[in-house]
């Protein structure tokens, strides 16, 4: 379920977008050389914010809550496909990340000695 995977969820959607701009600005419609393709992948990826990056494990997590709450199921995504979960909503950018606009802040989870978490 790519709703599930922070990177296919957000994160390379973004980069997707921003490499095609920055491509089509730099060559207009031509096919770019590998390297030329390598360094604008580079450049999205230095240029990418933290906050992008954070908003998609937030999204993920929310979207898993939503997934639970349906058993199991996808109808949550309804007919357009594309849950909103309220980040915007509920957070602001920093620097580091995302800031809840309400203040509250949560400690990191605890160590768990699930099996299939447990170092070997």
């Amino acid at each position: 379920m790519p709703h599930m995977n922070v990177l296919d969820l957000s994160v390379f959607p973004c980069m997707s977008r921003r490499h095609c701009s920055l491509a089509r600005r730099r060559k207009g419609l031509r096919v770019l050389k590998e390297n030329e393709i390598w360094d604008a992948a580079v450049e999205v990826w230095d240029k990418l914010e933290s906050a992008k990056i954070a908003s998609a494990y937030v999204q993920a997590h929310r979207i898993a809550k939503r997934v639970l709450d349906a058993s199991g199921g996808n109808e949550f995504l309804g007919v357009g496909g594309s849950p909103h979960v309220g980040i915007r909503r509920d957070f602001r950018p920093t620097e580091k990340g995302l800031a809840r606009k309400d203040g509250r802040k949560f400690p990191a989870p605890g160590a768990t000695n699930h099996p299939s978490m447990v170092a070997i």
